[in-house]
């Protein structure tokens, strides 16, 4: 038995993902609409038609939705993680 509904079943197109997928690596909209090549516009077309599939009303609903469903994956930076050292977290 299901608890929800699978990450297909929202039917996200590639374009939304990827828009989900930059708003999880910290762009904004005009950012988002740069790395895609795209207009501000388009940008908001698509994330309007995902927030209305995953029934989020913002940016922040719509990534942690994103990440809860197994639609996003956060990507990690090897670099990151190596330059930590407990003594400079304290």
């Amino acid at each position: 038995m299901m608890d929800g509904p699978d990450r297909n079943s929202y039917r996200l197109t590639r374009q939304e993902k990827r828009v989900l997928a930059l708003l999880l690596q910290g762009h904004h909209k005009k950012t988002a609409a740069d790395a895609m090549g795209v207009s501000i516009n388009t940008i908001s077309f698509h994330l309007k038609n995902a927030y209305c599939k995953l029934g989020v009303h913002s940016k922040t609903e719509a990534v942690v939705k994103g990440l809860l469903e197994g639609i996003l994956v956060p990507e990690y930076t090897p670099a990151a993680a190596l330059s930590y050292s407990p003594e400079t977290a304290r």
